[in-house]
């Protein structure tokens, strides 16, 4: 399990589904760091009438909820799978921002 826990720490975390290529990506500060492979175009899961929250897996859920601990912020949903380039120009950006008066 990939694991963020340094206080104070920013990260710029970005999610990937690409159904067509059939993989998930997990990238941290613009570097991949997790991928996992699924079947090419397999249906989506039914979450019924489950709430669908940014920072926490499993809202409704009495054990093993997977909050986020810490801020979520400036959140961005594509409507495409972005590339590794795309990934680190859009990260190098937003902490250009956050280093701006360094």
């Amino acid at each position: 399990m990939l694991q963020l826990d340094l206080p104070g720490q920013f990260y710029h975390i970005t999610g990937i589904v690409n159904r067509s290529e059939g993989v998930t990506k997990i990238y941290v500060d613009g570097e991949l760091k997790s991928q996992n492979y699924f079947p090419v175009n397999a249906n989506t899961r039914d979450f019924g009438q489950t709430p669908w929250r940014i920072g926490i897996a499993n809202p409704n859920a009495s054990k093993y909820p997977f909050p986020a601990y810490g801020v979520v912020d400036n959140v961005q949903i594509f409507e495409l799978a972005l590339t590794d380039e795309q990934i680190k120009m859009i990260m190098n950006e937003y902490t250009s921002v956050l280093h701006k008066d360094e």
